[in-house]
């Protein structure tokens, strides 16, 4: 139903439509035509079929290509996005006709083809009771997401879209005898046609990221250096200041260190491109990179490629056979000079020039792997590279489906504080999940946020979370000091000593972390595991914000809501000079305090923060200064006085100096040496100049002598079973969320009962030792158990790709009474000292509550065992490999024997008896039928828009919203159970606004908690982008409402579900003048769980917004919405300026 009234649109539409024409005929129902054939299997051992125009290859029993044929006719060659169609076991495919289509059948499905078919079109797969899992609906792209991990997948499809074949020297200069595609270095586009892939994995997840990886390429595993700390800056080190960077590391500040960071002053140009070495810097490139290695860390270069160009001054493209031979010869260079690794860096004026529909991430990247191949051709590449789907931290779209194989992928030029660190934390967990990229690293600390800029607080979060990342790289721009940088000592010792504690827990959980690897690189999971991997059944397993290392350790990052670090002098406590509460302000538009001020007014206190505003009306938005005058009558407590400018200030105390921080600088903290006395009355001046750009002013305080340690408090969703909570040592019983509160020196990590975990020896880089001693640390339990692989190699070659490796099995379980712990025999080999015969174990088992003492240690033969009981030490850092556990006494037993023989030790306790479990109230497991039915949901859209929307109300389940900050960041309701997916797709030019027409609240937001009124909203500029928007739809009633709109472009809305047979609804918004502004609302149920899709893109013109999005139950009470006349606050002033001039105004 349309109904048109003014300018109101409102649109009601049923999604539980009859579909149009027949779902082709099954065996069940049609006339047998044929009688089945066994279709042969063709050279590389699974069935090929052509149909018409269509060839059909069942490349195993969960995967299908589907290929129409091409102007050179079907392509068997290697593509970018598929180097992998040999290697696959089959299965057994018959053919049948019947009813005007051809049907392939397997053990678990068939496939179903018009017998005439030209195209894709009419295609359909479904299972052997008849039930649609798949039919064609249009050729999907290479820019994908992967399902969620929670999701029950039946089929998931991707495209060889566009398809280009890669010569088998690739991005290495063409022999001089190629004859073929010269003009493009031999790669080929002329042969592109529709080609795609269908994945069947009957709802299992892994087998699904299993056979992508084995499709598009296997992710190398990193050398295990690359797990070990980095130190990189944007800086212009000498030789001589960064040998004595890692000295200071490894030597001063006991801090391990494997990888430093060279960024792109390395070479001459001061544009940042060109391969000319900086001589001045770097007088002997080759002693210094082999200096270097002798202090056992690894150089990378950072490199923004210089473009090379035609004779017309243009850029060459990627595959242009100049450019390939100028890129390759200048990077293998630098790499045969000793050069370990690049960093492709795409974010200046410059980046590779990727072929028409192929992205720059992904093409640059691979042109660099080849470069690296080529010089060290039997190492593993070791390189860094741009997100495809992250632009400076911010979310773009999915990455191409081959971005996955070039090793680390960067997140960007992040600034911000700690809602920064919020969103990498996210990025990196739901990137990992949906974005098959397992070495994603963040700029730790942020690229453009100076480190004076950040408290000590701010600075330990970050270096946490990327501790127990997946890769460990603080990094910061220069700005203009030869102190700056990121590293650990910068913030005083108390900071520099937490740091330590997480860069040392790192190097122990090494282990972890390259087993991890080699798993990736067998399976495609991630490094860090969003929950959803381990118990999608429940709702709260899908936060990206905590994740596994491994199945055993939870990690839940906190952050600090302290970002200027201490609290605002307050108003109580200032007197004008006229006896007002507050201070007298005197504004200058000059930099000096010069002349007679434009602006004189009372302020309660001193706490602004005008970004790029001007401060008054009538005062300059730059090159302004301000004097604020009165006295200051100190509180109960004595304290010292904190500027925190940009750019200067400085503070008078009885006419004296107290505070300077009279310089050009960014938002930086200065506190007083002095001390103000509690009670006592002073005459106060403070001063403050803005040059350019930002402002910020704030005049705050810090209580003298100690300081209490600041509280990070969130929500933990903690999974089936009982997980010790490692800094307090309590059992916390799941699932279900709690409530944590967290001292900035602990970042939450809970390890699961039963778990048995392998723990290496700390040492300052992991060239200078080996793995034959390891600490076993085992946590009993009656109720769970545990297993676990050690994998080793050579920890730098390709060997492993080739079998070349060892892994041990490490289990523990309770039987009889008694706690087993297994080392199991190695099996397999390697190459190099690393494959010693012989390794040390010391067993470290946790005393579990209630279970008493520690009886006796025995090996399976009987043979007793002596240990050693170390007391509980509330203090103990998590997974340590030596001295007290919080959980409790920790009993040591030291072993040693052949790799090739297994060891079993049985410890037995007193009384081992675990606590019952106690009554909670527990999350329930969703229960969905894996076949997913259509989503019943109606639709209505008008142009009537509310004044004001309060988010929390409204969005009693779930909202999301462009971050106040940064309109191309996301908030969210702080939420146990988020429920609103939001992604963008392929928008590669994301902006923001503050001018929608809807002011919006909310009171429960994350990472910034609230907000009074709000305007802002994300921007798309690129055709065929968008907003995407993924609800699950359940038995009980949801709606979903989006505020969208436009401008002077036209917008396109559809509305899917992720059933089989789901219908495309489809909406067009667009007005050629002006903005545009729409209010969608979707009613939705679903008996089977099935995802609801809702995607906004934009289809021409200048822009389309997304302003926010709420969740709600609609039987619960209505959000605060309303039309009325909003009330705000207007400032008068009692004076006027000379002049005006309202052109410029």
């Amino acid at each position: 139903m349309k109904r048109n009234k003014s300018r109101i649109v409102s649109l009601v539409l049923c999604a539980a439509i009859v579909l149009s024409g027949a779902l082709p005929a099954t065996a069940a129902s049609a006339k047998e035509e044929s009688k089945p054939v066994a279709v042969q299997m063709n050279t590389q051992g699974y069935a090929s079929e052509i149909i018409g125009n269509v060839r059909v290859q069942v490349l195993s029993p969960t995967v299908v290509r589907l290929e129409e044929k091409g102007p050179k006719g079907y392509e068997d060659r290697e593509t970018f996005h598929v180097t992998n169609r040999d290697n696959w076991e089959g299965t057994e495919v018959t053919r049948e006709e019947m009813d005007g289509s051809v049907i392939l059948r397997t053990s678990a499905f068939d496939i179903t083809i018009p017998s005439d078919a030209q195209d894709l079109s009419g295609i359909t797969i479904s299972d052997k009771e008849g039930r649609l899992l798949w039919k064609y609906k249009g050729l999907p792209g290479s820019k994908v997401y992967l399902p969620d991990p929670g999701e029950d997948v039946l089929a998931w499809e991707m495209g060889d879209s566009p398809r280009m074949t890669v010569p088998e020297w690739g991005f290495a200069p063409q022999p001089e005898d190629n004859s073929e595609n010269r003009e493009t270095n031999g790669f080929d586009q002329s042969n592109d046609a529709p080609d795609m892939y269908v994945f069947l994995p009957q709802g299992d997840g892994v087998q699904l990221r299993k056979d992508f990886n084995k499709l598009t390429g296997q992710t190398e595993m990193l050398p295990l250096s690359a797990f070990g700390a980095w130190d990189s800056r944007y800086y212009a080190n000498t030789d001589e200041q960064a040998l004595q960077q890692i000295k200071d590391y490894h030597e001063t500040y006991q801090v391990p260190l494997d990888n430093l960071v060279i960024d792109t002053d390395w070479r001459k140009a001061s544009s940042g491109t060109g391969y000319e070495i900086n001589t001045d810097l770097f007088p002997d490139m080759e002693g210094f990179l082999q200096d270097a290695h002798d202090l056992d860390v690894n150089i990378m270069f950072n490199d923004h490629p210089e473009p090379s160009k035609n004779s017309e001054g243009q850029q060459n493209n990627a595959i242009n056979p100049d450019e390939v031979k100028f890129r390759y010869d200048n990077l293998t260079k630098l790499l045969n000079m000793g050069l370990d690794g690049w960093w492709y860096d795409r974010n200046w004026s410059t980046t590779i020039v990727a072929p028409e529909g192929f992205t720059h991430e992904a093409i640059g990247a691979s042109a660099y792997s080849y470069a690296q191949k080529a010089v060290y051709p039997d190492q593993r590449l070791f390189m860094m590279s741009n997100v495809d789907g992250s632009s400076n931290g911010v979310d773009i779209g999915a990455p191409d489906v081959a971005q996955h194989r070039y090793g680390i992928t960067w997140t960007g030029d992040i600034g911000g504080h700690q809602e920064t660190l919020q969103d990498e934390l996210e990025f990196t967990v739901q990137y990992g999940a949906i974005g098959g990229l397992p070495y994603i690293s963040s700029d730790v600390g942020t690229h453009q946020t100076s480190t004076k800029d950040m408290t000590a607080d701010e600075y330990v979060k970050w270096m946490q979370y990327g501790a127990l990342s997946p890769i460990y790289r603080p990094h910061c721009a220069w700005v203009g000091s030869v102190d700056e940088g990121r590293m650990p000592w910068l913030k005083g010792e108390d900071a520099l000593n937490i740091i330590r504690d997480y860069v040392n827990l790192r190097y122990r959980l090494l282990p972890t972390y390259y087993n991890l690897s080699h798993e990736n690189y067998e399976t495609g999971m991630p490094l860090v595991r969003r929950l959803d991997f381990e118990y999608p059944e429940y709702e709260s397993a899908s936060r990206n914000d905590q994740y596994l290392l491994g199945e055993d350790i939870l990690i839940a990052p906190t952050i600090t809501t302290s970002e200027s670090g201490d609290p605002a002098v307050p108003s109580a406590w200032l007197k004008t000079p006229d006896g007002e509460q507050g201070l007298k302000a005197e504004f200058f538009n000059n930099l000096n305090l010069e002349g007679e001020p434009v602006v004189v007014k009372n302020v309660p206190n001193i706490d602004f923060d005008w970004g790029k505003e001007s401060p008054a009306l009538g005062v300059n938005e730059e090159g302004f200064s301000i004097r604020f005058t009165g006295t200051i009558t100190i509180g109960d407590k004595d304290v010292q006085l904190q500027t925190y400018s940009d750019d200067g200030s400085r503070i008078y105390i009885d006419n004296d100096l107290f505070v300077d921080s009279w310089k050009d600088q960014e938002p930086t903290a200065t506190t007083s040496e002095g001390t103000l006395k509690a009670g006592q009355t002073y005459d106060i001046r403070f001063e403050f100049y803005d040059k350019e750009n930002e402002a910020v002013c704030k005049m705050q305080y810090v209580q003298a002598g100690e300081k209490d340690e600041a509280i990070c408090t969130r929500t933990v969703w903690i999974p089936e079973g009982e997980w010790i909570d490692a800094f307090s040592g309590e059992t916390i019983y799941g699932p279900r969320s709690i409530e944590v509160e967290a001292p900035i020196s602990e970042n939450p990590i809970y390890i699961k009962k039963g778990s048995i975990l392998p723990l290496a020896d700390e040492m300052m880089s992991t060239k200078e030792g080996d793995w034959s001693h390891l600490t076993l640390d085992v946590y009993p339990s009656t109720r769970y158990e545990d297993s676990t692989t050690l994998y080793e190699d050579d920890t730098i070659s390709n060997d492993y790709t080739e079998g070349k490796f060892r892994t041990t099995e490490l289990s523990t379980k309770f039987e009889d009474g008694k706690t087993i712990i297994d080392i199991g025999a190695a099996k397999g080999s390697f190459d190099g000292e690393l494959c010693f015969d012989n390794r040390s174990w010391t067993v470290r088992i946790h005393q579990p509550e209630g279970w008493g003492e520690l009886k006796n240690v025995a090996t399976s033969d009987g043979q007793t065992l002596a240990f050693t009981k170390v007391e509980q030490d509330t203090d103990a850092m998590p997974l340590e490999i030596e001295g007290g556990a919080a959980d409790g006494a920790v009993y040591e037993v030291e072993v040693s024997g052949n790799v090739y023989e297994a060891m079993q030790l049985v410890a037995e306790f007193e009384n081992a008896v675990d606590p019952e479990v106690p009554d909670l109230e527990y999350d329930e497991a969703r229960d969905y039928d894996s076949y997913k039915q259509p989503v019943d949901y109606t639709v209505d859209i008008t142009e009537d828009m509310p004044y004001v929307v309060d988010l929390t109300t409204l969005g009693n389940l779930d909202w999301v919203q462009p971050n106040v900050n940064d309109y191309r960041e996301t908030m969210r309701k702080n939420t146990t159970t988020p429920q609103i997916t939001f992604l963008k797709q392929n928008a590669r030019s994301v902006g923001g606004f503050d001018d929608y027409c809807t002011t919006f609240s909310y009171s429960d937001g994350l990472p910034i908690q609230s907000v009074d009124a709000t305007r802002n909203g994300s921007v798309i500029f690129d055709d065929n982008a968008s907003f995407e928007f993924t609800v699950q739809a359940t038995e009980q009633p949801k709606q979903l409402i989006l505020f969208i709109g436009g401008w002077k472009s036209e917008g396109k809305l559809e509305i899917f579900d992720k059933s089989a047979d789901t219908e495309v609804q489809t909406f067009t918004f667009s007005d050629p003048e002006k903005s545009y502004y729409r209010k969608v609302t979707i009613d939705m149920t679903s008996e089977t769980g099935t995802d609801l899709v809702v995607r906004y893109t934009k289809t021409s013109g200048s822009n389309i917004t997304f302003a926010a999005a709420a969740l709600r139950d609609p039987n619960a009470e209505p959000g605060e919405e309303t039309n009325k006349v909003v009330e705000r606050e207007v400032e008068v002033l009692d004076w006027y300026p000379d002049k005006r001039n309202l052109t410029e105004e």
